[in-house]
């Protein structure tokens, strides 16, 4: 009698359980469609002059043979606050750029090739920015190219529509990873700010580089690293 007791108790604690975490995973499906759909409806208009790059990054013409660089919306809003941010400095061959939660981070392959000239120091002591105005104030580099063939990572045309189309490709891509049902949800409402990666796994955030900051190794010059 006790056994059949204890196996009941197991069945309805399973089937309990199965039931909270299927409720629990259809909350956070609905959480990320949310964010993705509110990160789609408030994008910033891309500045005249700027071009976005297929990992994310941005490039603009400064004076002479300088380029000013810079990472996008995209990247700002899926990433949310970050911590850190790690430049090559001033003199340097420009490479990858970094971008810090915690011990975790997120490479991005600077959009050309060339030496350092200036860094945003202001957003290095200050991360938001980059978040809050990531084409003006939020800049990140400034770097001295060769020529255009200096540009490593290719242009995107019609880049508010492909920006809104990577965030189509974002949603799906979240929803077909469980990771965040393994954390729990934001404060009390379970409402998920800008940032809705950094409620996944490292597996996951790994992926997400690899499918969206990646750059083609073909785009690459000679010598030049590829994403970590």
């Amino acid at each position: 009698m006790t056994v059949l007791l204890v196996l009941f108790t197991l069945v309805v604690f399973l089937t309990a359980d199965h039931f909270v975490q299927r409720a629990r995973a259809r909350r956070v499906a609905e959480t990320v469609r949310d964010h993705v759909t509110s990160v789609a409806d408030s994008l910033k208009q891309i500045p005249a002059g700027v071009e976005l790059a297929i990992n994310h990054t941005w490039m603009k013409k400064d004076h002479g043979s300088v380029i000013t660089v810079g990472f996008d919306e995209f990247i700002a809003r899926f990433f949310g606050k970050v911590e850190r941010i790690v430049l090559p400095a001033i003199g340097d061959r420009v490479e990858n750029m970094f971008l810090m939660d915690g011990e975790r981070s997120l490479p991005l392959l600077a959009p050309v090739s060339g030496k350092v000239v200036a860094v945003n120091r202001q957003v290095l002591m200050d991360p938001s920015l980059a978040y809050a105005d990531p084409y003006d104030q939020g800049w990140l580099l400034k770097v001295e190219v060769p020529s255009r063939q200096a540009v490593v990572a290719p242009i995107v045309s019609a880049a508010s529509d492909w920006l809104k189309q990577q965030i189509v490709t974002a949603r799906e891509f979240f929803l077909g990873h469980p990771g965040a049902v393994n954390y729990a949800l934001m404060q009390d409402g379970g409402t998920v700010v800008d940032g809705v990666l950094k409620m996944y796994d490292n597996a996951v955030w790994a992926e997400f580089g690899r499918t969206f900051l990646a750059v083609p190794a073909a785009s690459k010059p000679a010598g030049e690293p590829a994403n970590r």
